[in-house]
C-alpha cells in the first residue's frame, strides 16, 4: 500500500472535513486519491525500508581474557613465564596491558 502525504489542504467529502498539509491522509478511495495527486494537494511517500541491522561491535581485545581477575601476583608469574622483562613494579592495569599487548603479537594469554 503507498502511503500519501498531505502537501495542499483539501476537503474530504467522505470524512466531512478539511484535511490540512502535514495531517495524516484520511482513507480514501484510488480514485479520489488519483484525483488530489493531480490537483497537488497528495504526494506519494515511499515506504521507508527498515533501517539495517546495525553491525554487531567488536569487543575489545582482551575482556575474555580472565586477566582483570587475578591478582598481581598471578599476573607478575604469568609476565615472568611468558619471557616479560621490566614489570616487577608495575601496576596491576599495567601487567595487563603487557600481558594483553604481548598476547595480540601471537602468543597465548595464559603463556601456555
Amino acid at each position: 500500500m503507498i502511503r500519501h502525504e498531505v502537501v495542499q489542504r483539501f476537503y474530504a467529502r467522505v470524512h466531512d472535513r478539511y484535511v490540512d498539509p502535514g495531517a495524516p491522509c484520511p482513507e480514501l478511495d484510488d480514485e479520489t486519491i488519483a484525483r488530489l495527486v493531480r490537483a497537488g494537494c497528495l504526494r506519494p511517500v515511499a515506504e521507508a525500508s527498515p533501517a539495517p541491522a546495525p553491525e554487531p561491535t567488536p569487543e575489545p581485545p582482551g575482556e575474555d581474557d580472565g586477566l582483570d581477575g587475578l591478582r598481581v601476583a598471578e599476573l607478575r608469574e604469568i609476565a615472568d613465564k611468558r619471557g616479560l622483562t621490566g614489570l616487577s613494579g608495575a601496576k596491576k592495569a599495567d601487567l595487563i596491558a603487557a600481558l594483553r599487548a604481548d598476547a595480540a603479537a601471537g602468543l597465548d594469554p595464559e603463556g601456555e
